[in-house]
């Protein structure tokens, strides 16, 4: 098991998770915690520390996370322009 930090609207949420883990439930997680539900035709994006889009499909072994990993968590789609998915 890992601890991820998540950074949703200015709260850090500590999420508990297996490296096995694909990363949307880390944002399903997350919007337990917050009590939050995600709006009809929205969706959530999740960006790692340096800003770069994670694709929510990949596990988090594969993103690279480890313990003490930040990542941060917003509703909305990406703009043109914003940084790709990172596979």
């Amino acid at each position: 098991m890992i601890i991820l930090s998540i950074v949703m609207d200015g709260t850090n949420y500590q999420i508990l998770a297996e490296p096995t883990d694909p990363l949307r439930s880390v944002v399903g997680h997350v919007l337990e915690k917050s009590g939050l539900t995600l709006p009809p035709g929205d969706e959530y994006v999740l960006h790692d520390g340096d800003g770069n889009l994670l694709d929510q499909a990949m596990l988090i072994s594969d993103a690279g996370l480890s313990t003490g990993s930040t990542l941060m968590l917003q509703a909305g789609h990406e703009r043109d322009g914003d940084r790709h998915p990172q596979r």
